[in-house]
């Protein structure tokens, strides 16, 4: 079965994309003028089929993704770090984007995200100074506020890999597996 949704405001493509609460949420991409990247982001609402837009990020974002760990905070990261958004309660539209101090010693550029739980995210990879690294964090997401910490090093941690999380184990094709 098949259903087609409302189509969205703003074209694009290589966007990020995550369901929170019955809603479809997208952020960014490349839209149709030439080297246009968006900060552009949109929220369609799968049982009411209506589009509505949302604040722009901060920063245009493409190739990223979005991570909701407790159904009230989106994260965005892409090429020009991470950005969380604040769900509203019920009907409420959100205020803002507000950008997230990274580490320096994370990489802030092409970098992983997972959510763990609801209230822990994995950064992992991406690049410093146009060099990949290998170095990881765990975001711990409290009252709004992201607490952030060192957990493991290796070389070339998941670089561009598709990581999944089953059972505080992180799994990613052709590395080995990870404790957390």
């Amino acid at each position: 079965c098949t259903t087609l949704l409302p189509k969205l405001k703003v074209p694009r493509k290589s966007a990020s994309a995550i369901i929170v609460k019955g809603k479809l949420i997208v952020a960014g991409g490349i839209g149709s003028g030439k080297n246009s990247v968006l900060k552009h982001c949109e929220i369609i609402d799968l049982e009411a089929q209506t589009v509505e837009e949302l604040p722009e990020l901060n920063y245009p974002k493409v190739n990223g993704g979005l991570v909701c760990p407790d159904n009230m905070l989106v994260y965005a990261w892409g090429d020009h770090g991470i950005e969380k958004l604040q769900l509203g309660i019920e009907d409420e539209v959100p205020m803002a984007w507000e950008p997230i101090d990274i580490p320096a010693e994370v990489g802030v550029k092409k970098m992983g995200l997972i959510s763990l739980n609801n209230s822990t995210i994995l950064i992992f990879g991406g690049l410093e100074n146009q060099t990949k690294t290998n170095k990881s964090v765990l975001m711990k997401v409290k009252d709004s506020a992201a607490i952030m910490g060192p957990i493991m090093k290796s070389s070339d941690l998941f670089e561009g890999k598709l990581v999944t999380k089953i059972q505080n184990k992180i799994y990613a094709p052709g590395q080995d597996l990870k404790d957390l």
